[in-house]
């Protein structure tokens, strides 16, 4: 028999509670951005960039990717199926969200790269490189977010944040200007450098923070990348929409988040359509925050569930498959 515990309950009674707690609490953090990748997968040995991810499409989530690290930032990528030095290929710069942040070079992997852009007919279907890079803080420059706190004034700044927003923007304050967003466009720099990368055909994904992450790289680097895909995300206040009026953005978002308000994606929607830019904004109706798997495998609008694509302008390209879409955008050359 369990002798009783703390005010006169079962010991037996209390373990079940805090099981039960654990995980309500797991749940809730993970809700953040759904991954296939399980706790237990096997990892790929960890080695140096130039290591050659595998060809075939395996069992493990982490199939295809080899892992490297750049200037400290750990990150996983992925050679076309095939490659040939002599052709030149698209590059994916995946972001992930609030989820993959971290060190592990394991939960930057997310949704559609394990669950979408690994597999087989995809990989021959659309030959690129893949970069997921994991970050421990928001995908920004921080010498940007110290500019424009300064400009403002710290308390005027802050003033317009949550409390949540506020805690996030002072941690950003705290890192070096190297960090974030700054080491991920050298990594793309060094692989155009040790690859023959489509300069043209550069693109940006990511979904909750890495959707705020997609709308600030194209922001800070307008004349890099040739389209973004942004899932529930937004762009941060601070920054100049004006910049990407000419950057195909293809944002998606449900009207029932409540992680990332609706009115994040709907807004900056608006503002370009007022400065006749290049987005869309594909509206799903009654979905929450975990939107990854419609967006990442979108092929077309269904109204009879609410989904429904709006465009900014006649520039828009009206594909209607989200891949097809991405693989068409080039960068002109100025």
């Amino acid at each position: 028999m369990l002798k009783s515990d703390w005010k006169g309950y079962p010991v037996k009674f209390l373990l079940a509670v805090t099981c039960l707690t654990l995980t309500a609490f797991s749940s809730a953090w993970a809700a953040d951005q759904p991954t296939s990748m399980p706790e237990a997968a096997t990892e790929m040995p960890a080695g140096a960039a130039t290591t050659q991810p595998a060809q075939a499409v395996a069992t493990s989530p982490f199939a295809g990717y080899a892992a490297g690290e750049f200037k400290g930032m750990p990150y996983r990528w992925m050679k076309p199926l095939d490659y040939d030095p002599k052709k030149s290929y698209p590059l994916v710069l995946s972001l992930h969200g609030r989820a993959g942040v971290g060190t592990n070079n394991r939960a930057n992997l997310r949704y559609w790269n394990t669950a979408v852009m690994n597999q087989a007919e995809w990989r021959k279907q659309y030959p690129c490189f893949v970069v997921a890079p994991q970050n421990t803080f928001a995908w920004v420059l921080p010498s940007r977010v110290k500019a424009a706190v300064s400009a403002a004034g710290e308390s005027n700044f802050m003033a317009k944040l949550g409390r949540t927003a506020e805690a996030r923007v002072r941690a950003e304050l705290q890192q070096p200007d190297y960090a974030g967003l700054a080491i991920v466009f050298d990594l793309i720099q060094d692989f155009q450098s040790r690859f023959n990368i489509d300069a043209s055909r550069i693109y940006v994904v990511g979904a909750s923070m890495g959707g705020y992450g997609a709308w600030a790289a194209i922001q800070e680097e307008p004349d890099l990348f040739a389209a973004a895909i942004a899932a529930c995300g937004g762009p941060y206040r601070y920054l100049d929409m004006e910049r990407i009026k000419g950057v195909p953005v293809w944002a998606f978002h449900g009207t029932n988040d409540k992680t990332v308000p609706y009115a994040e994606s709907r807004g900056a929607f608006e503002k370009l359509k007022t400065l006749g830019g290049n987005c869309k904004l594909t509206t799903l109706k009654g979905e929450g925050h975990a939107i990854q798997p419609i967006a990442f495998q979108f092929k077309a609008d269904d109204a009879a569930k609410g989904f429904v694509t709006e465009f900014s302008s006649a520039d828009c390209d009206k594909e209607s498959d989200i891949w097809r879409w991405l693989f068409k955008q080039q960068r002109k050359a100025k």
